[in-house]
């Protein structure tokens, strides 16, 4: 029987670009109530959760890497200022590779997970860094390892046709409608609480056919 990991490392890729100004408060606040979840997770069972957040529009940052769910503030609104273009295929695929940079040893040794939620509401239009065959690969290579769980929130058609193509899980990914994001990420903290408290892999393409 395989040991229950003891840390969990929580990536999320959070689409800046332009088009998310009408909406930035909102999924801001929804992600606030995931950190709120992982803390209360992380209390209950003496688990540590590191987050990861990752803002892309035409450029990707870093804006805090692996730190302490209970040292994490509140995310402002100014820390993802909408701006720029969508640079979806570079952010997924760059955070991807990072996160295994960092952990990929740990996750094999079943000390540590990983759960990586990208979110973006529109399509690409801007990457340059990596291709669709890159992301296929990065897919390929990481989504189906033992505690690795990536999901993909988007509202827009043609970026869950971008994923559809890599070979996104479709179990793991929703399309979700725009004004109904913050909606979607707020429904993410149930998913990843279960993860971290027991180990419970993401399964979430019906539980947001409402919102789309």
């Amino acid at each position: 029987m395989s040991q229950s990991p003891n840390t969990m490392h929580y990536v999320l890729v959070l689409d800046r670009s332009g088009s998310m100004s009408s909406r930035m408060d909102d999924v801001v606040g929804a992600v606030n109530e995931q950190l709120d979840a992982l803390r209360a997770a992380a209390l209950e069972t003496s688990k540590l959760c590191q987050v990861t957040l990752v803002r892309f529009d035409n450029e990707i940052e870093t804006v805090f890497e692996d730190r302490n769910v209970l040292d994490v503030p509140p995310i402002h609104p100014d820390d993802v200022f909408p701006r720029g273009s969508t640079s979806l295929i570079d952010a997924t695929v760059t955070s991807i590779e990072r996160t295994a940079e960092r952990v990929l040893e740990a996750t094999l040794a079943r000390t540590a997970s990983v759960a990586i939620i990208v979110y973006t509401d529109g399509g690409e239009n801007s990457s340059s860094l990596r291709t669709s065959d890159d992301l296929k690969r990065a897919l390929t290579t990481y989504q189906n390892l033992e505690g690795w769980d990536i999901a993909f929130i988007g509202a827009d058609p043609s970026a869950i046709e971008t994923m559809k193509s890599a070979g996104f899980n479709e179990q793991k990914m929703a399309y979700v409608q725009a004004k109904n994001s913050h909606l979607a990420m707020r429904r993410m903290s149930s998913s990843l609480r279960e993860k971290m408290a027991f180990d419970r892999a993401f399964d979430i393409k019906e539980d947001f056919e409402d919102l789309n």
